[in-house]
């Protein structure tokens, strides 16, 4: 049965990014960054159809559950750059990176269109994946 519930989405993101340049010579930068990103929020998979077009609905009906749907990443990259100017315009440009990633994704959706009187549509569900 379809009911149409206020549910309040959350979305929560920050991240931060430092980054240090030094010149140990006027032909040699060295940049050093590391960057967090937190990102927190509620899944959402739309409105479902219903005869090949968009159910008609307020837009602002949630199909699944706001306390499953769920999906939450952080990011920790660490980055280092070294350049180096050499004579007769040659540069040199080293980068390396360092990534870790901590990734959850769960959800409830609709399996498929609403049936024809309006009143029921199935729901499948994504396993939880934590990466």
């Amino acid at each position: 049965m379809l009911t149409q519930q206020p549910v309040i989405k959350t979305t929560i993101w920050y991240g931060f990014n430092p980054t240090m340049t030094c010149a140990p010579s006027d032909r040699t930068r060295i940049k050093l960054s590391y960057e967090y990103f937190h990102d927190d929020r509620t899944a959402d998979r739309g409105i479902p159809s219903q005869f090949g077009r968009p159910y008609v609905t307020n837009p602002s009906t949630f199909f699944g559950n706001p306390a499953l749907n769920r999906v939450n990443a952080d990011a920790h990259i660490a980055t280092f750059v070294l350049e180096h100017e050499f004579d007769l315009g040659l540069k040199l440009k080293n980068q390396a990176r360092y990534a870790h990633y901590e990734k959850f994704y769960q959800n409830i959706f609709p399996g498929g269109p609403v049936n024809a009187a309006g009143t029921a549509v199935s729901l499948s569900a994504c396993q939880p994946v934590s990466l």
